[in-house]
């Protein structure tokens, strides 16, 4: 018999809730508990997890309202206080204390009980929670109160469940469990909410819940609280239904006892309905409606009330948030309280008694809580009219309260707002993910805000406190220090200092803090113009780091001078015009390692003729304390330190010619090859360009410093580039001029390059006024040659990027960085180099005028720039945010592959309408739990990623998993493959992957055999984990080695294509028929990879009614169209290929329902006459076969036998198909027979793949995926018509699942993993039947 084991679900975060320090979020019907004490700024994985609901989605959870005094304790549970007395009374009489004495179901409320050895090995050890050991085998026990127990309720679609949740506190951390104690109730209609009710005097010895059903129905549920293995059984008590028994859209409950309990409604049609359940007793008559409210224009999606405050909130599809003032719900009666008469409300939340005066004035509270019997809904006050709150930009999707005066509201548009209810305005914002946020929980007593997003990420947001606001502090220097004249450069030297020069030749120093302005030095010759850039230089003989400034004016000279000692000042004039540029560059590792008091510091320079000039700074400012000063105190301090500042001039470099011929940024290559002359550089040019420069020794110049390029650069670069011929080094006046050793033309466009850095030991990263941040890889024997490996844009468009900030805080997926960049006049900070979310938007009037950026810490920040003739400063304090658990994509998943297994790392590539294509790496933890990373993104498709095909190093496409499963046991890491990815924009990208370990991802691949183990050592001793250097010098690698077993997965950028894009490029582009934009990929299949040749042939299918053969050559970097033809005109669906018999074919699913195949072989192997010439015609399909009535959904062709093969399809009709075909020695295909499953399930069948073949019988096992969320196993015949025979039906909790793969796990069984509105993960055995892998 065939079963079925979920192993990892990926879904939307649908519900969460606190319960003290512990997070509960429920994903799909998996409830999980993080921990959020430690407010962990990086992924953490739950240390708890539960499917709870079988096949519902949790909706809401409901914790046990710990605190409250429970006249009635739920029976079969017990007290801790009562089992603590029983356990010690047994110690004391000398008794063993057995698991048995201790029943883990008899714990509730409140502390658990553990066991303590203070005798081993001096430290104490603790046994597992809620049991006892036998006293004798523990010297000196004794019994410790930790932590505490609690019940949790659970509801989603008309599913409901209790569950019990044990915590401690151990060494290792928080530990969890979840026991259900109460089977899964079934409701007969949605569940929108569910309260806890305290046992009225007629209801005793019961446990109650109060739900209310969608059809504005309340009813009272209770369990018996027999703990069985599956849980106690559920009975309905009563119900009360309201007159007005229309369909809702949210519902909330309010009180705790049925005889107080209030229902707030929100219908369908705009209106908000409160009702008393409990005002006609014993009768089954519809209750009246209290009160009706005018509430949103369209569908509420969320209702909250605040028994406190008397806030009642709501939340629709109309973008707005819409909150009233109602007051309290009181029971009836009266209570005096200092003196004054006040009625008594219900309770609070923590079961204290609240009296309010008749003035609304809250005058004491009471710590008990006396129940009397209420006849009728007492209010106190009137009901305000609604304030209506925009401020969302999409549908508000949650809301609550925030300590009774702040409403948090959270929707579809990925922001949380914090709005303040005396003006309305949102004081605190959180715009984290394009997701949307799907549910929202808060806890008063941490300060924390959980957003659960629709992606199934988790963030932790500190609403309140130090660093926890997002908002920005503007500061103008003219009005609060005194600015004189009008700036014309600034700079921000510290987090207090800004250096600003002015159209006077003036350089002024501001201390922001103290608002004091003084002139530091005034140049007449820098009034028209001037270019301007400081560092800070570090000493270690003086306890302030000194601020070195360097100005270029317009006639060639340049000054150099510390900010504090501008009598220090040297003046060169190394040019004839204009300085263009100015850029400090921090001392390489192995200079700032040096003992030595001063620090070495590099200025380059660009003048006139792309003149590039590097000068070396060395500032040595000696104490007053040192030994060298001590005989000379009596001088002037500027003569004691006139020898501490010297510039020698390091190399001439000359820039590519181009029309804007400067610098715009540097960055050292630290431990160049060979490591004694470790002086080369990147630098990025004003126009576009990225040039690799080294400074050989000194006489050592000759012609093997030539300018090389990569092959394959043409593919990254953006303009009409011309390759670069053998360069010799240019001499002027005895001055040797070096060329860039390497280069890449356009890199970024043509409007410059903006940022440069290295991350790791031979990746660059750059940034430019393109948008992208690219990454480049340094290769050749000596690694001086620039290959680009990869262009990346944010998720939020940016006309162009400014830079990229290490931070260690915000750890994602891919980077911890800041992103910095413009979007018309604004200037924006994203969070990550994903651009997944703005964290401070600034309006500047745009990056062309000067401006700078200083990161002073985790959040804190500060933006400076030139506005209306002042400089203003923005200070910023980033929003504290912790991810718990990371997303997936946020858009509709349409693929999913299967691209290697090694060691038990599997690696995924998944593609989605958002345009990304995103790998994953699963493995297995410690304890055997599977768990998900995110590997990579890439984020370079134009429009949404549709298909996703994988070529293996394989002289043909044979079933990859047999070659995977055998590397496996290998030592060295699997052979890269090729990913191809293709989707909307008749866009096809090629892509190499790899699986390789920390060291190598560290090494390089290219230098990992050149690079002695020594060399490496030192790498990490300079480069800890996340350590950066300043100026972009080095970014260090940063990759999750604790999660992943050092397995880390490398990306690297081939070629692409795309339909026309050859006729954009043209001169009269215009007069050219242009393809229609709307066209797309919708399947791809590889068909033969040659290794000997490094060529692959990729079959697309495309909605235009084409099919398309490419072929892709790896060494040289590109992808060619090779021939395509026209499917009757009909779109293409889906598209497979195979090979018997020496012949290629490749079948195409239309959707008439019909399956067409080719015989490609010819046109594949004469590939080499096609390629730049004429396109080539497939001509028309060999065979043609009737599937389906409608569209084919999903294909797959696989060889059983020799000469036979099966083609297996799912439709729109709802049908599963499958055809054996037999393959003549000639090449000529015959159908043998046709078996039809017509109502395969309820829906289209959207995926399908073949498992394998039965051993010993004429049989394949096939699975497949609808859109119903239904995963089936079939066994299908053939070798004669037999009627299939369905093994397996799963319900799956992806939405819309839109199709699977899969592989084999070694041990007997078959992992799925299936996409759509998620991602799951399950494992299948077939215990009765044994299948053998066959080639496809």
């Amino acid at each position: 018999m065939a079963s079925c084991e979920r192993l990892i679900l990926r879904a939307p975060v649908s519900a969460l809730a606190f319960q003290r320090e512990f997070l509960l979020a429920g994903e799909g019907p998996i409830l999980h508990v993080f921990a959020t004490r430690e407010k962990a700024k990086k992924c953490a994985n739950p240390i708890c997890s539960l499917t709870v609901l079988g096949s519902h989605c949790i909706h809401g959870i409901r914790p046990h309202p710990v605190g409250l005094d429970w006249t009635e304790i739920p029976p079969g549970m017990q007290s801790s206080e009562d089992v603590l007395k029983e356990g010690e009374d047994k110690m004391a009489n000398g008794e063993e204390l057995m698991e048995t004495n201790v029943n883990d179901d008899k714990l509730i409320d409140g502390l658990t009980m553990e066991f303590v050895d203070n005798k081993k090995d001096g430290q104490s050890e603790v046994g597992q929670i809620g049991k006892l050991e036998d006293k004798k085998k523990v010297e000196n026990a004794k019994l410790v109160i930790t932590d505490y127990c609690t019940l949790v309720c659970i509801f989603g679609g008309k599913g409901l469940a209790v569950v019990r949740m044990e915590t401690r506190t151990s060494s290792r951390g928080p530990i969890s469990r979840l026991h259900p104690v109460a089977r899964l109730g079934e409701a007969s209609d949605w569940i929108l909410d569910v309260q806890w009710i305290r046992a009225d005097s007629g209801i005793d010895g019961v446990a109650l819940l109060a739900i209310v059903l969608a059809h504005n129905l309340v009813q009272l549920w209770s369990w018996t609280g027999q703990t069985t293995k599956n849980g106690g059984d559920w009975a309905v008590l009563c119900e009360a239904r309201c007159r007005d028994s229309c369909l809702l859209g949210a519902a909330t409950l309010t009180g705790h006892t049925w005889s107080c309990l209030s229902c707030f409604s929100c219908t369908l049609d705009g209106r908000l309905l409160i009702w008393k359940p409990a005002t006609l007793r014993d009768s089954e008559q519809p209750v009246e409606v209290w009160q009706q409210l005018e509430n949103n224009a369209g569908m509420t999606f969320a209702v909250s009330y605040d028994r406190v405050s008397g806030l009642l909130v709501t939340a629709s599809d109309d973008r707005s948030v819409r909150v009233w003032k109602l007051g309290q719900i009181m029971e009836k009666g009266e209570a005096r309280c200092q003196g004054h008469v006040a009625q008594e409300t219900d309770c609070t939340d923590d079961g204290r008694r609240v009296f309010i005066c008749d003035d609304d004035k809250r005058l004491g509270i009471g710590d008990e809580y006396y129940p009397r019997k209420v006849d009728t809904l007492c209010w106190k006050g009137t009901i305000s009219s609604p304030r209506v709150l925009f401020g969302h930009l999409a549908r508000v999707w949650c809301v609550c309260t925030w300590r009774g005066y702040r409403i948090l509201s959270a929707g579809e548009d990925g922001a949380c707002l914090a709005w303040c209810l005396e003006d309305g305005s949102v004081i605190n914002a959180c715009r984290e993910r394009k997701g949307g946020v799907r549910s929202i929980a808060v806890n008063e007593d941490l300060g924390l805000a959980a957003l659960g997003g629709g992606d199934g990420a988790i963030w932790l947001w500190e609403v309140e406190g130090e660093g926890s606001t997002g908002r920005q502090e503007l500061l103008t220097l003219k009005k609060s220090c005194g600015l004189a004249g009008h700036p014309k450069v600034v700079a921000v030297a510290s987090k207090n200092l800004v250096v600003v020069a002015t159209d006077k030749g003036t350089l002024v120093s501001c201390d922001v803090a103290s608002q004091f302005c003084c002139d530091v030095l005034t140049e007449p010759s820098l009034a028209s113009y001037v270019a301007m850039a400081t560092t800070i230089s570090e000493c270690e003989s003086i306890q302030e780091a000194e601020i070195l400034v360097a100005l270029g004016g317009l006639h060639g000279q340049v000054l150099i001078f510390p900010l504090r000692h501008p009598e220090l000042l040297q003046s060169l004039e190394p040019y004839t015009g204009k300085v263009h540029s100015l850029t400090w560059v921090c001392a390489r590792p192995s200079d700032r390692a040096a003992d030595v008091p001063g620090r070495s510091w590099y200025l380059f320079s660009s003048g006139s003729d792309g003149l590039l000039i590097c000068w070396e700074v060395s500032f040595d400012l000696q104490s007053p304390d040192s030994p060298l000063l001590s005989a000379t105190k009596d001088l002037p301090a500027a003569k004691l330190s006139s020898h501490s500042l010297s510039v020698t001039e390091k190399g001439r470099f000359s820039l590519p010619c181009c029309r804007h011929r400067w610098h715009t940024c540097i960055a050292f290559v630290p431990f160049y090859q060979p490591r004694s002359q470790p002086f080369a550089f990147i630098c990025g040019d004003r126009c576009g360009n990225l040039c690799f420069f080294y400074l050989p020794p000194s006489g050592d110049i000759s012609t093997e410093w030539i300018c090389r390029e990569p092959p394959d650069y043409r593919e990254m670069s953006l303009g009409n580039d011309v390759p670069l011929t053998r360069r010799h080094s240019k001499t002027r006046e005895n001055v040797t001029i070096l060329e860039p050793t390497s280069l890449l033309r356009c890199y970024h466009g043509r409007n410059g390059v903006t940022w440069v850095g290295l991350r790791g030991y031979n990746r660059v990263w750059s940034t430019g006024r393109d948008g992208a941040w690219r990454e480049t890889k340094l290769i050749g024997r000596d690694g001086d040659a620039l290959r680009p490996v990869r262009s990346r844009r944010p998720a939020l468009h940016l006309d162009w990027l400014a830079r990229i900030v290490p931070s260690d805080v915000y750890r994602t997926d891919d980077s911890n960085d800041l992103l910095l960049g413009f979007r018309g006049d604004t200037f924006v900070v994203m969070r990550n180099c994903l651009g997944e979310g703005e964290v401070n938007v600034v309006s500047c009037g745009g990056g062309h005028r000067s401006w700078d950026f200083f990161s002073s810490s985790a959040t804190e920040n500060l933006f400076a720039f030139i506005k209306a003739g002042d400089v203003i400063l923005s200070y910023s304090k980033l929003p504290e945010l912790g991810l718990l658990q990371t997303g997936l994509h946020t858009r509709h998943t349409t693929c999913v592959q299967v691209l290697q297994y090694h060691h038990g790392n599997v690696v995924l590539a998944t593609g989605s309408d958002d345009t990304t294509l995103r790998l994953l790496l699963l493995h297995k933890d410690a304890d055997g739990i599977w768990r998900k990373h995110g590997a990579s993104v890439i984020n370079e498709h134009l429009s949404g990623v549709r298909a996703v095909a994988v070529a293996t190093d394989t002289q043909s496409k044979v079933f990859h998993w047999d070659t995977l499963i055998e590397s496996a046991s290998l030592v060295e890491p699997p052979p890269p493959v090729l990913v191809f990815s293709g989707g909307g924009r008749s866009e096809l990208r090629c892509s190499r992957v790899w699986l390789c370990d920390a060291k190598e991802a560290v090494q390089g691949r290219e230098t990992r055999n050149d690079v002695a183990e020594a060399e490496v050592d030192g790498l990490r001793d300079y480069f800890k984990d996340g350590e950066a250097l300043e100026d972009g010098c080095i970014l260090g690698e940063r990759f999750d080695s604790q999660k992943n077993g050092e397995t880390w997965c490398d990306v690297e950028f081939i070629a692409s294509h795309r339909l026309g894009a050859e006729k954009e490029r043209r001169k009269h582009r215009h007069r050219h028929i242009k393809p229609d934009p709307d066209t797309r990929y919708m399947s791809l299949s590889v068909l033969k990879r040659s290794g000997s040749e490094r060529v692959c042939f990729v079959g697309a299918a495309g909605s235009d009614g084409f099919i398309r053969l490419f072929v892709c050559e790896e060494d040289r970097g590109s992808l060619y169209l090779l021939a395509e033809s026209q499917c009757q005109g009909r779109c293409v669906l889906c598209i497979d290929g195979f090979e018997e018999n020496g012949h290629i074919y490749l079948c195409a699913g239309i959707t008439d329902g019909t399956i067409s195949i080719w015989d490609v072989t010819n046109m594949l192997e004469g590939w080499k006459t096609s390629v730049g010439n004429t396109l080539l015609e497939i001509g028309d399909p060999c065979k043609q076969i009737l599937h389906h009535q409608s569209g084919v959904a999903c294909i797959e062709a696989r060889v059983v036998a020799k000469g036979r093969v099966v083609i297996v399809s799912g439709g729109d009709d709802n049908a599963l198909s499958m055809t054996t075909i037999v393959v003549e020695p000639g090449g000529q295909c015959v159908s043998l027979h046709s078996i039809r499953t017509p109502r395969a399930d309820a829906s289209q069948v959207t995926g399908v793949k073949v498992l394998g073949v039965v051993e010993g019988a004429e049989y394949v096992v096939v699975a497949t995926v609808t859109a119903e969320q239904r995963l089936s196993l079939w066994k299908l015949s053939y070798g004669g018509e037999e009627f299939p025979e369905q093994l397996l039906s799963f319900y799956n909790h992806v939405g819309d699942t839109a199709a699977l793969d899969w592989w084999e796990d070694g041990v007997g069984g078959y992992c799925i993993v299936m996409c759509g509105l998620g991602l799951e993960l399950v494992r299948v055995t077939l215990p009765d039947l044994q299948l053998k892998r066959t080639a496809f």
